[in-house]
């Protein structure tokens, strides 16, 4: 008997999808006494650099424990019915063994992870990456909070930070938002920060994203440009787009600390090991394929807007009284 793993890399699919994209790809066998890990994936966007990676941790943990132990993706965390924050709970209960959100997403239950992802907390990429490495002391107080919840943290995948998108307008100031009607993440200081910015929010599944912004629900959203808005061809029905780098609301990736701890500690080096390497190449995919993605925008006549050091400013003064 032969267990399926996920291997090969996705292609973009239509538009619709999750916040933060998996898919699946073509499969490999494991042995069948393997311990495979259920991973359930926020919902599906097909970004097939983020695809690769997660192939990449399947293959590179069969390969490196001899065939002892692998994972299994969900995409479109279809092990808890597309719902994300339920997927949370099957995690801590056992019923699903591993699993990555975002730190917004998490903290529906874990409170504290909203700190990861308060407006303009990070400057760049590269300040999230050496501040979010297990054994850093950020991660390493994280850690003892999911353990509380019975939870295990194994690592900090790469997302990019999230930008404005709209259909109405350019948008370099808080005041542009009067009026427009923008999608936002199911969070209670996420919708404070929109609102205290002037803009008109709404929950909207990020499934029905696309087709909300298509019909006019809604004029705009902000999310990950190469997880996330190349994938969904927001920029078909987005023409404006602002680099605010307000928020980088990074992946949390845990394990059941139930399953984690059954896992012999010479088998857990390894697998931190290969856990490292995976989020390292999320890292690297993001950033290689950023260049890429603003020239997709380009060829769409999309109007792309960097914001200036002053502009930025005002914006972080204001998330400041919210």
């Amino acid at each position: 008997m032969m267990v399926s793993v996920l291997t090969g890399c996705g292609g973009q699919t239509e538009p619709g999808g999750g916040d933060t994209p998996a898919d699946s790809g073509a499969q490999t066998s494991a042995p069948a006494d393997a311990m495979v890990f259920s991973f359930n994936m926020p919902p599906a966007s097909g970004a097939p650099p983020y695809d690769c990676a997660v192939n990449f941790l399947a293959e590179e943990a069969l390969k490196r424990t001899d065939g002892k132990y692998t994972f299994e993706v969900y995409g479109g965390s279809s092990l808890s019915g597309n719902d994300m924050i339920t997927g949370m709970q099957m995690t801590q209960a056992g019923a699903i063994d591993c699993m990555i959100l975002t730190g917004i997403t998490f903290s529906n239950v874990v409170y504290e992870t909203a700190s990861l992802s308060l407006p303009f907390m990070w400057n760049d990429m590269e300040t999230v990456y050496e501040t979010l490495n297990i054994g850093t002391p950020v991660a390493d107080r994280l850690s003892d909070i999911l353990e509380e919840n019975g939870l295990t943290l194994l690592g900090f995948p790469a997302i990019g930070f999230r930008d404005i998108t709209n259909s109405k307008h350019e948008v370099r100031m808080p005041e542009d938002l009067n009026g427009l009607k923008m999608r936002v993440q199911s969070n209670d200081m996420v919708y404070e920060l929109w609102q205290g910015f002037g803009a008109n929010t709404a929950y909207v599944d990020n499934s029905e994203t696309y087709t909300s912004l298509q019909n006019g629900t809604i004029d705009g959203q902000e999310n990950a440009l190469v997880l996330n808005n190349i994938p969904n061809k927001i920029y078909e029905v987005n023409k404006f787009y602002t680099e605010i780098n307000m928020c980088e609301d990074p992946f949390i990736m845990v394990m059941n600390s139930e399953k984690w701890n059954s896992i012999p500690a010479e088998d857990q080096k390894i697998l931190r090991e290969v856990i490292a390497d995976y989020v390292e190449e999320t890292r690297k995919m993001n950033d290689e394929k950023y260049e890429e993605a603003l020239q997709v925008l380009a060829d769409n006549n999309v109007q792309v807007t960097s914001l200036t050091e002053d502009e930025i400013a005002v914006w972080r003064e204001k998330s400041e009284t919210v």
